[in-house]
């Protein structure tokens, strides 16, 4: 089942779904998953199977490991991207 964090969360979070970090959601946390979608902040290492997708209200401080990242205008990432088949 995918789940949408809202709130603020720290730690680890590994998935077995996909994850979305809602807007004015404050992650701080490595994540991995199938597919991430990410319109609020997230601090922290983001790897998943499919696909990372950073809305243009996202902020990703961390490095992405995924066979397909789309960062949309407007959006803030720092970190090193890699993208795998």
């Amino acid at each position: 089942e995918p789940f949408m964090i809202k709130g603020r969360v720290s730690g680890h979070i590994d998935a077995t779904s996909d994850l979305m970090v809602d807007s004015g959601a404050q992650v701080k946390a490595d994540i991995k998953a199938n597919r991430v979608i990410i319109k609020g902040e997230v601090i922290g290492d983001v790897t998943a199977t499919q696909m990372v997708h950073v809305f243009s209200s996202g902020k990703l401080t961390g490095d992405v490991t995924a066979p397909e990242v789309v960062l949309e205008s407007g959006c803030f990432f720092s970190g090193i991207c890699t993208m795998n088949r």
